[in-house]
């Protein structure tokens, strides 16, 4: 067997790569959150905390950016200037959440679109 020497140079690349698609996904989802919860996306992804409808729509797109496209909470903390245990809260909150159905409807809507995308859009997140 062979052993590959990987160059550091090549990792940072590799990881650069990865976390620009990761954004690009988030900033894919917070769209599509921001039509369904009437927010505006860009304010999503911002660093400030924003209204209460802002702060469910950040929860949603961090829990569809874990659960759809497996990104890691701690990725997603980083995208989202955040912590990662204020990402995994947000993950409980969404959860809980489920529970109602006229919640539990919008978030089938933006599953529905977001499985709908292209495969290779989620295979972007593992390599």
């Amino acid at each position: 067997m062979v052993k590959r020497k990987i160059s550091r140079k090549s990792q940072q690349s590799n990881v650069q790569q990865t976390e620009m698609h990761q954004v690009a996904i988030l900033q894919f989802i917070s769209a599509l959150v921001a039509i369904e919860f009437g927010v505006r996306a860009p304010l999503i992804l911002s660093s400030s905390r924003g209204t209460t409808s802002l702060c469910l729509a950040r929860h949603v797109t961090a829990y569809l950016a874990h659960i759809v496209y497996q990104i890691p909470i701690i990725g997603i903390a980083r995208i989202l200037k955040r912590d990662r245990t204020s990402v995994t809260y947000a993950l409980h909150v969404i959860e809980d959440n489920r529970d109602d159905p006229f919640f539990e409807q919008k978030l089938s809507n933006i599953e529905r679109l977001l499985v709908m995308v292209p495969l290779t859009l989620q295979k972007l997140t593992t390599t």
